[in-house]
This record gives structure tokens, sequence and C-alpha cells, in this order.
């Protein structure tokens, strides 16, 4: 049986190689397979960045806002995306309140680059003075409980880690775990301190950083 002139699999068993043909004998044009392309990096998380920056709100939907996050260098990690807001309007809840930024029945997202969900911050009105950290599967992070000294930062098992404010959160021993600064008009920018930290004190951290304007 004549084979046709055309493509073939190369006779030297390079894999993926063409040699061409010509009806006779092999010729010494190749043709070599495309490389794979390599897959694209997985995005960076807002829950590990080791710096970051919440950009100035804008406003989304009446009454909600949505945070623009990066970090340090200026690549875009993802958004804080308020999908309730609710108002300071209860004596109740005015007297938990430590500034005029704290909102009732609020409730965060924080969102990766490809606009997931990574972690969920719910406060009020059913747990007063208590913003709950979940992961999007609803298991819980953590807690920011508001106290007589402040706010109090807790594990999923309710043990203190240490303590928060609109300007950073400190350990149980003492020691800065993060850093809150303002950053332009309305954004402010979260340094973290001495990581990576181990979970959950890392989600909580990043947790407390995307409402550091309402503590």
């Amino acid at each position: 049986m004549v084979t046709p002139a055309g493509w073939h699999a190369d006779p030297s068993g390079a894999p993926g190689r063409l040699r061409y043909w010509d009806g006779q004998a092999w010729t010494g044009h190749v043709h070599d397979p495309t490389p794979a392309a390599a897959p694209p990096p997985p995005a960076a998380s807002p829950l590990a960045a080791e710096v970051l920056v919440v950009g100035g709100p804008r406003l989304a939907t009446p009454g909600c806002r949505v945070f623009e996050l990066s970090d340090g260098s200026g690549e875009r990690l993802g958004r804080l995306v308020e999908t309730s807001r609710g108002g300071n309007d209860s004596a109740f809840g005015a007297a938990l309140s430590r500034s005029k930024g704290w909102q009732h029945a609020t409730t965060r997202e924080v969102r990766g680059a490809r606009g997931y969900p990574e972690l969920l911050l719910a406060w009020g009105p059913t747990t007063p003075g208590v913003i709950v950290a979940t992961l999007p599967d609803r298991r819980e992070v953590g807690r920011l409980a508001l106290g007589d000294g402040g706010w109090v930062v807790l594990g999923h098992d309710g043990q203190p880690l240490g303590t928060a404010s609109s300007g950073g959160v400190t350990g149980a021993n003492g020691s800065r775990l993060s850093e809150v600064r303002a950053e332009g008009v309305g954004g402010w920018r979260t340094v973290v301190l001495g990581g990576p930290h181990p979970e959950p004190l890392r989600s909580l951290l990043a947790g407390t950083a995307a409402a550091a304007d309402l503590l």
C-alpha cells in the first residue's frame, strides 16, 4: 500500500511531531505541536494580603456601597460589597455605637478578583454589638463583640484572640497584629504585621480590615 503524500507522524518517534511525506520520501518539513499555554496563576485573595487597601466607597444600590480592594502595589484584589445597609435609628443601637459610622442590620461581602464571596460579615439587629464573620458555606470563622472596653476578637470556638478598633488589631499577648490608617477620600489601608497568621486569625484580620470604618 502506497502512503499518500501529506503530514504523518514523524518516524523519529518525537511526541506529537509531524513530518511531510511527499509520496516517495520524507522531507525536511516538520511541524511540532504548539505547547499548551500555562494555566493562569490563581488570583490573589484579599484574605491573604499583607497590605489591604480599601478604596473610597461608591454607591451601587440605594443605601449600599462598594469599595474596591487592592494590595500595596495597586494590584486589584476584589471588592468589598455592602449587600444591605441599615440605619442607626434605634436608641439601643445608638447607645452601642462608638462612632456615627455604626450601621445596624448591615451585611458586607469580601469578594475576590473573580467576583466570588470569600468572607461574609453581618451585624445587628439580631445580635446587636456583634459582627459575625462566616465563610460562603456559612461556617463561622469568628466574631467581633463590642464590650465595655471596646471590640474583642473571638475565634469560632469563642476564645479571645485580641482586641480591635478602627486603628487595627492587638493580639491577646499585647502584640500589634494589624494597623489601619486613612487612605485617600473615604478609604483606608490595613497592614498585617507578623504574618502569615494561622486561621481563623488570618480571616478575622481581613474581616476587621473590611469593617474598620464601622468600629
